[in-house]
């Protein structure tokens, strides 16, 4: 089910309900199928977990001028949820903590998140997201987060040297962020830790 469809921002949502729920933000270069599923939407379903996910149309990183939209449209849907678990992967994991607060988040997993694709910021981005991402609505858009209630995992491969460097940034600017290493499966983690069981464990609240 579709809870909001704008011109850059889809909201979906699934049948299940429960004491939790889990939001999930898809990594870039899915777009194309932002409106026909979501991020991680086949495990969950498959374990009856409730969830919300949210999907772009265009990878410019969630950071779109339809965020006073959607999101009031998720928040009224948590409301008295106990418990609320955001997950998300690279483009993705940078919305999980960017709207750590906004979403009232207890737990955030942030699998290969980037910090910023601003330049005048970070100078480890590869070129394609600069030249395909990026808009002058994400300058300034590194992850500057004080006071944030959610307990925040960054989950990297600390011989990548670019997801290394985002997660170092992640962990010097934002509260309350420890960091799980897995060795040797490169930017995809996503595609090392999939499957239904994985998800399920992974989504229990904590």
């Amino acid at each position: 089910m579709i809870l909001f469809e704008g011109k850059e921002i889809v909201v979906h949502r699934n049948e299940y309900h429960g004491d939790y729920i889990v939001i999930t933000f898809c990594p870039a270069g899915i777009s194309q199928h932002a409106i026909s599923g979501f991020f991680a939407e086949t495990p969950l379903n498959k374990s009856r977990i409730p969830a919300i996910g949210v999907t772009m149309k265009r990878d410019y990183w969630f950071i779109s001028e339809e965020e006073n939209e959607w999101l009031p449209v998720i928040q009224r849907e948590i409301s008295g949820i106990s418990k609320v678990i955001v997950v998300g992967c690279s483009m993705g994991g940078h919305a999980a903590i960017r709207l750590a607060n906004s979403l009232n988040a207890d737990v955030v997993l942030a699998m290969s998140p980037k910090w910023s694709l601003d330049r005048n910021e970070c100078d480890h981005i590869e070129d394609r997201y600069e030249k395909e991402n990026f808009r002058d609505a994400m300058l300034g858009m590194g992850l500057r987060q004080q006071e944030v209630k959610a307990r925040i995992i960054v989950i990297y491969d600390p011989h990548n040297e670019v997801d290394s460097h985002h997660a170092a940034m992640i962990a010097k600017h934002v509260d309350r962020v420890s960091e799980a290493k897995l060795f040797h499966v490169g930017h995809g983690i996503v595609d090392f830790i999939s499957g239904t069981n994985n998800t399920k464990k992974s989504s229990m609240p904590v």
